[in-house]
């Protein structure tokens, strides 16, 4: 039974920057996340980096290859059976395969912490500006 939680993941998975909008709430209760130290990308946010001003979570890579990481948050309150809308925003500087490098990813969680069902991936993005 899917209950009271989603995990929204947004990943980096090679060189380049990183940089994603945050439209309510600003970077409160956003996680960076590495599997492992060596591998992590720098991590920070950028107070006026985001679409009109507003601040960026960003992920850099200083063009390492072997980066991996991502931005992550939990929302609680999350019912079973209802309709929701995500929507996010990414820029990318030193990328050229964005599709290879950058997901959006929701993780349904039950009661207890535990992954309900395989994870969701945004796949398509359109172009807003230097936004997609």
């Amino acid at each position: 039974m899917i209950s009271q939680r989603g995990l929204v993941w947004i990943a980096l998975v090679a060189t380049g920057c990183f940089g994603n909008a945050l439209a309510r709430g600003g970077a409160e209760g956003w996680q960076s996340w590495s599997p492992r130290p060596e591998i992590s990308p720098r991590f920070y946010v950028d107070p006026a980096g985001g679409r009109n001003g507003r601040e960026a979570l960003v992920i850099e890579a200083n063009r390492n290859p072997a980066t991996f990481g991502a931005w992550r948050k939990q929302f609680d309150g999350i019912a079973g059976g209802r309709i929701y809308h995500f929507t996010g925003y990414y820029r990318l500087e030193g990328i050229s395969q964005p599709r290879r490098h950058v997901s959006a990813r929701l993780e349904w969680l039950d009661a207890e912490g535990q992954r309900a069902r395989p994870p969701e991936f945004a796949r398509e993005t359109t172009q807003t500006g230097e936004w997609k």
